[in-house]
């Protein structure tokens, strides 16, 4: 989460500053936390994806990734053309990280809560609730 926060703070800070070293310090601290948010995310696919539906799973996530990565200019893009500067594509960009942040987060606390207790302490938990 705090890689995510970074990132958007970041591009935030990219678009906003108008000193180019500062600038470019900003765009560091994005480079560092996307790389860092790379290897922490391709650890949640195992957690949901198991056996065969494991390599369709990640070939979606590429797949929806990789049109972030086609669609990603035009918005920018287009941005430029309506607003006039390219501030608003970054402003963008930081919004998109937040919005990641948000989904993530969901998507952690939904697989926290499909918890499966084997078969053993399920049928435990089951016969101490049948006492009460």
């Amino acid at each position: 989460a705090v890689l995510y926060v970074l990132g958007a703070i970041g591009l935030f800070l990219s678009a906003w500053l108008s000193v180019p070293v500062l600038q470019l310090a900003a765009l560091c601290l994005v480079a560092f936390a996307l790389f860092s948010c790379t290897a922490v995310f391709w650890t949640l696919p195992g957690r949901f994806f198991a056996g065969a539906s494991a390599a369709a799973g990640i070939a979606l996530i590429n797949s929806v990734g990789n049109l972030g990565g086609y669609l990603g200019p035009f918005v920018i893009g287009a941005l430029k053309e309506y607003t006039g500067n390219l501030a608003s594509g970054l402003y963008f960009l930081s919004g998109v990280m937040v919005f990641g942040l948000i989904l993530t987060g969901v998507v952690y606390h939904l697989l926290e809560r499909k918890h499966v207790l084997p078969a053993d302490e399920f049928a435990a938990s089951a016969r101490g609730a049948s006492r009460t």
